[in-house]
């Protein structure tokens, strides 16, 4: 049942890169949920 929630939860995300090559997401209505850091491929 989380994982159902989480997942939709992740289809509200927003995300994109910012100047300094590191990325910024957010879930829309999560009021205080945020993450950002470096893509490593």
């Amino acid at each position: 049942m989380i994982t159902e929630y989480v997942k939709a939860a992740l289809k509200k995300a927003t995300y994109k890169k910012l100047e300094d090559e590191t990325w910024y997401a957010e879930i829309v209505g999560f009021e205080g949920v945020w993450a950002n850091g470096h893509w490593f491929s």
